[in-house]
């Protein structure tokens, strides 16, 4: 029987989600926090990676006029 444990960071997911790749028993709601956690994290990354790209296209912008 696996220990239960509460998923709360990210690197606890990360274990979680290794165990199951390994083919070891993780609890249900280690699994489900393991998912909703990753998956805002993946939201997160996409939208501060838009973030970057639309300032990185100003910032070009206004160096164009600079010159």
């Amino acid at each position: 029987m696996p220990k239960k444990k509460t998923i709360t960071n990210m690197t606890d997911a990360l274990r979680c989600a290794r165990k199951v790749a390994t083919g070891q028993a993780c609890t249900m709601q280690e699994l489900k926090s393991t998912v909703t956690l990753l998956h805002q994290g993946l939201k997160t990354a996409q939208r501060v990676g838009r973030e970057q790209k639309e300032r990185v296209s100003f910032l070009e912008r206004m160096m164009s006029l600079v010159r």
